[in-house]
């Protein structure tokens, strides 16, 4: 599989080497062709020597725990995905820390961590490098392109390799109900890796705020921070209630006029950890009663005036892996 990020820094691609280039320009696959022709030419255009880094910089990452860097990381990451002309230090900055994951110990933090830091680092982690390898290989479009494209991207962390499906499946996903497509189970195998840090506590809300980039996710990418607790910043419980409702917000539908609820069909995929293992109503209504203490406030207010109006329908919807535009900031406006 490929590793992204875990190359040294010091060693890079030349812009006429056009091998490389070719090979990488080939798996354009977003809409916005010209733009990723534009972001890969820079990316093998740089020259980059890791003596050139200031220490202080230095000394500042080495100081960071894993899940602080993580946070660097992914901001360095969208800093570059949405950015509508990211410039050659955008694209250091990200390789740099994408390739400082090699020397972040993060084994004997695998005894230490609790469940939050846990969730924060690979949340944060996943995101980047999903972002990260469609950079090179473009997004994917389907059900099976994801899951070749998961089992193939991972990063190097301290010696020890993490794909993007071992990091959702094996891990964040790890104590939650396993999704059924077509009537199957699908299954991951864990690696000894993964159950170093494979979650305890189920957490529903991980299906709400893992963003794949496509058109049936939030716009945004959520970046999670756990450090010094300032005036005003958010718990990491309530980043995750912020996130989840955020992604309630575009894709939990409710009518008033035409009667019907619509329920994002990631919902409906992991309906057990929505339920609960032992519930007897497993119906859409059930469910989207279920989703209803992840809601924002007014949508609880829309839904709960649907409620004591009249009966209703629910319709689950439709899981569109089109991939989102490369700057969210422009879609979102737009």
């Amino acid at each position: 599989r490929l590793h992204f990020g875990c190359f040294p820094t010091n060693v890079y691609f030349h812009k006429n080497d056009e091998k490389c280039f070719k090979r990488v320009d080939s798996f354009q696959k977003l809409r916005n062709t010209e733009r990723r022709r534009s972001l890969i030419g820079k990316w093998f255009a740089v020259m980059f020597d890791e003596e050139s880094e200031s220490e202080s910089s230095q000394a500042k990452l080495r100081d960071l725990t894993p899940w602080e860097y993580s946070t660097e990381l992914l901001r360095a990451t969208l800093k570059v995905s949405t950015t509508p002309n990211p410039t050659v230090a955008d694209f250091v900055e990200m390789s740099n820390l994408a390739s400082g994951l090699k020397s972040q110990n993060l084994a004997k933090w695998s005894s230490r961590m609790s469940e939050e830091q846990r969730m924060c680092f690979f949340l944060n982690v996943y995101h980047s490098l999903r972002i990260h390898a469609s950079f090179i290989l473009g997004a994917p479009s389907s059900l099976y392109g994801w899951s070749s494209f998961g089992r193939k991207a991972s990063y190097v962390i301290g010696g020890m390799v993490f794909s993007l499906a071992e990091i959702e499946h094996c891990i964040l996903r790890y104590p939650l109900s396993k999704a059924k497509f077509l009537f199957m189970d699908i299954t991951y195998t864990s690696t000894p890796f993964t159950e170093l840090f494979k979650l305890k506590k189920k957490e529903p809300r991980i299906s709400l705020v893992l963003n794949h980039g496509t058109m049936s996710n939030a716009i945004d990418t959520p970046v999670f921070v756990i450090g010094k607790s300032t005036e005003g910043s958010l718990t990491f419980d309530e980043q995750l209630a912020e996130a989840a409702s955020k992604f309630l917000e575009d894709q939990f539908v409710v009518n008033l006029k035409e009667k019907r609820v619509k329920i994002p069909k990631v919902c409906y995929w992991y309906a057990k950890d929505f339920l609960g293992l032992e519930a007897k109503d497993t119906s859409k209504r059930a469910l989207a009663h279920s989703i209803f203490p992840y809601l924002g406030k007014s949508q609880k207010e829309c839904f709960t005036t649907l409620c004591t109006q009249s009966d209703f329908s629910v319709k689950i919807r439709s899981f569109h892996f089109t991939p989102r535009d490369q700057n969210p900031e422009r879609q979102a406006s737009s």
